[in-house]
């Protein structure tokens, strides 16, 4: 299977390459580093060593087939869309999300940024995949922190709202804490946008922590 890695450099993507990879699936990373220059800007370093991209991608290129591009998804639509048009993948998985909720709400641009990179490069995304590719398959990372922390359970994503005698199956309620869950909130409703009215094909995976 072909497979757009977007986001291939971070925590879960360079490990989900090698994995994709050694499965024998093509792979087509994109990653702009920007978690490597967040850690640098507030002077600190990674727990666990991190190879520089370059030895990354020779590494992965081991592996199987690999390609890689360093671009923002957020900011070059043409240069994703030519992705798309050549590579043409059956399947894209997006994980170009700056993940930091203290991040996000350092300062007007940090939060201004996380919002942009969040959700304009998931717009990105689907608004290629309805040019070029709508019959394939993309998955993208939500948050259980969108939902916060009702006194109540969570259903999968949507429930049965009954108000004044009539009844809908909605989604249910978000509460964010943060700029950064309120992009994730964007997010998954932008998806969802995309999948009723575009009818793509897309999974939104609310993970979290589990203890």
């Amino acid at each position: 299977m072909r497979i757009l890695l977007a986001g291939c450099d971070g925590y879960i993507g360079y490990a989900l390459a090698q994995n994709l990879l050694l499965r024998g699936h093509s792979v087509y990373g994109v990653d702009a580093f920007y978690r490597r220059m967040n850690v640098k800007e507030r002077g600190l370093e990674s727990i666990i060593p991190i190879a520089s991209p370059k030895k990354r991608e020779e590494a992965l290129k081991k592996l199987g087939d690999f390609q890689f591009e360093s671009f923002d998804i957020a900011v070059w639509y043409e240069r994703l869309a030519k992705v798309f048009r050549e590579f043409k993948p059956e399947a894209i998985i997006n994980l170009a999300q700056l993940p930091s909720a203290p991040f996000s709400m350092i300062s007007p641009r940090h939060a201004n940024w996380n919002i942009t990179n969040n959700v304009c490069g998931l717009m990105n995304i689907l608004w290629c995949m309805r040019e070029y590719t709508p019959e394939s398959h993309a998955v993208t990372l939500g948050t259980m922190g969108e939902y916060s922390a009702p006194n109540m359970n969570i259903p999968e994503g949507f429930f049965k709202v009954e108000y004044e005698g009539m009844t809908d199956i909605l989604p249910f309620p978000r509460q964010p804490g943060s700029i950064y869950h309120t992009s994730k909130v964007m997010a998954s409703d932008l998806a969802w946008f995309a999948a009723r009215i575009w009818e793509l094909i897309i999974t939104d995976c609310m993970q979290g922590v589990v203890l």
